[in-house]
């Protein structure tokens, strides 16, 4: 054990003072680390953690839910977040225990052992995760509807969930999806638009990295969208206000922040590094591509169509 616990010891030295080491082209630190007053790394005095930020060039920090996603490109496993010293986040982050306290307050933590709900939920049980980042509580209707799911789409141990918890929306501007309403488990709103002009601007600094090759269609086959427009120039839409297509107009609510499902394949579900390290170079932390949008309600007997290769006109914010 004591030779684990020396190369373990060494293997952490070495990180951190890798770490130290690095810096961006301008000369600023890629790396701020948090070290106990007077520990100088010694095998007796320093277990196996290194405590660190990472940094941009201009010096502000990178969110910690960007550096676990793209560190999981490279299966590098990381412990990220304060939730195991939130004391030392306190201490060195200079945070408030004003804003500590908000921020403990903010989570779902109770769990209601007898849920009272419209329907019948005998022997239901209480089930949940996380949608978008946003935790969402439900119930489990059970094994009949399970293997009933299970059936019905040739799928093995499928089982439905009812949601019972408030899921609210992040975006603004009114509509479905707005800010603060209640949302399913699947959407953040009715259409997800992607612009190819901002896929091949995309589509270029993936070539430039030279770690995968992608055509623009499956590219955008990526992003999982529901119109795909074109014309204009790349991320032009982060500014659109409205878009009217044969009439029926669509409210643009904001713009999609992406996660690590860009990374999966559609069809065969096989994990690549592309397009999330490339789209984190071009669009920071935010990881900003495509924008959320809802169609204003039509009178009962309007019938409305959306038609390939129709033209667009676009207003902007």
């Amino acid at each position: 054990m004591h030779h684990i616990e020396a190369h373990v010891h060494h293997l952490a030295r070495y990180t951190h003072h890798t770490l130290r080491s690095m810096r961006h082209a301008g000369g600023t630190p890629v790396a701020c680390l948090y070290l106990a007053a007077g520990d100088t790394w010694g095998l007796n005095s320093h277990g196996s953690i290194v405590n660190f930020n990472l940094k941009n060039p201009d010096g502000s920090y990178v969110g910690y839910a960007q550096v676990e996603r793209v560190a999981s490109l490279y299966n590098i496993h990381l412990r990220t977040g304060c939730v195991c010293n939130p004391g030392a986040c306190q201490a060195y982050l200079g945070i408030t225990h004003e804003k500590l306290i908000g921020q403990f307050k903010a989570e779902e933590l109770c769990i209601p052992l007898n849920p009272t709900e419209p329907l019948d939920t005998t022997g239901a049980s209480l089930c949940g995760g996380r949608v978008c980042g946003v935790r969402v509580q439900g119930l489990d209707c059970g094994e009949e509807a399970g293997d009933w799911l299970s059936r019905m789409l040739g799928m093995p141990d499928l089982r439905l969930m009812m949601q019972t918890s408030h899921r609210p929306g992040k975006l603004g501007n009114g509509g479905s999806g707005a800010s603060g309403e209640s949302l399913s488990l699947a959407n953040e709103s009715q259409y997800l638009i992607i612009h190819r002009p901002s896929v091949r601007s995309l589509l270029r600094e993936i070539k430039s990295r030279g770690l995968e090759e992608l055509t623009e269609d499956e590219l955008v086959k990526r992003f999982r969208g529901n119109l795909v427009t074109d014309g204009g120039e790349a991320y032009e839409e982060d500014s659109w206000d409205t878009l009217t297509i044969n009439g029926t107009t669509l409210q643009v609510q904001g713009c999609c922040r992406r996660c690590q499902m860009v990374c999966v394949v559609p069809g065969s579900g096989q994990r690549t590094r592309e397009p999330m390290l490339s789209l984190s170079a071009a669009r920071g932390s935010s990881m900003l591509f495509g924008v959320h949008a809802s169609a204003s309600p039509a009178p009962a007997k309007e019938k409305r169509e959306l038609c390939m290769g129709a033209s667009i006109k676009v207003t902007m914010k």
